[in-house]
């Protein structure tokens, strides 16, 4: 680092920090090519194989999420390709986003595949079964007064 800039190690160009992506396990905090360079490589890695960038970005978002391809699609095969709310019948198939790779934002730890409107239901709801239960009776209260 000179006078606060990093200097690129795929274009060669000292770039201030913000120019580069974070990466908390090198020395400066970032990584080591600006991300434009970033950029051109992975579009040129998408347009060789689109289908392998594809697939590592599918196992990248997974993986942040505490899952793995593997894991994702054996729960795909368990859930029968549905939502994991009893109460939703939403298949795989049904929904252009498909299912989401539910996990516990307090663990970090995998659960269940849930469609998009379980998953941000859920989520909203900061995942407490107080509130949901609130909700619920709530909701059946108002069906009893028709």
């Amino acid at each position: 680092m000179i006078d606060g800039r990093l200097r690129c190690s795929k274009c060669g160009a000292w770039k201030l920090p913000e120019d580069f992506h974070r990466d908390a396990s090198r020395p400066a905090g970032r990584q080591s090519s600006c991300r434009e360079c970033v950029k051109v490589y992975d579009a040129a890695r998408y347009a060789a194989n689109p289908e392998k960038a594809l697939a590592g970005v599918r196992a990248v978002r997974l993986r942040r999420k505490g899952w793995t391809v593997e894991s994702f699609d054996a729960a795909l095969i368990a859930q029968g390709g549905k939502c994991a709310n009893p109460g939703c019948d939403v298949k795989h198939t049904d929904s252009k986003l498909g299912l989401h790779a539910d996990h516990c934002h307090t663990t970090g730890r995998p659960r269940v595949l849930l469609c998009n409107g379980c998953n941000c239901a859920l989520g909203l709801l900061g995942e407490d079964s107080q509130r949901i239960a609130g909700l619920l009776e709530l909701n059946d209260s108002f069906s009893q007064v028709q």
